[in-house]
């Protein structure tokens, strides 16, 4: 499958990159989309007081939940916090500064 054309494969690249970035896309839509209903049967099932970026990832937990949280790894690579009012943020836990090596604040010791 993953062969080129010229080599009488399908020419697909790259599908374990392509697989975790469309797992990606479907954690940032349960983020999004609280009243889905994946969002209401998984934030029931694996994360009830907390977001889907913030959830553990179970060892007893389901295939589709595991590989939703590898998924969400990548996103959370990428994802930084937009500050509104302030109330919600752990300063030093979420990750909202632009600094390029942790995104975190750190404080000299």
């Amino acid at each position: 499958m993953c062969r080129d054309k010229m080599d009488e494969g399908l020419g697909f690249r790259g599908l374990f990159v392509f697989n975790q970035a469309l797992l990606a896309k479907q954690g940032l839509r349960l983020e999004k989309n609280l009243d889905s209903l994946a969002a209401r049967v998984l934030k029931g099932s694996y994360y009830p007081t907390s977001t889907f970026m913030k959830a553990d990832e179970y060892v007893s937990g389901s295939m589709m939940w595991k590989t939703l949280c590898w998924g969400c790894a990548l996103l959370d690579k990428g994802s930084r916090m937009r500050v509104g009012p302030g109330s919600s943020i752990l300063i030093f836990q979420d990750k909202w500064i632009p600094r390029p090596i942790t995104f975190k604040v750190f404080t000299p010791k």
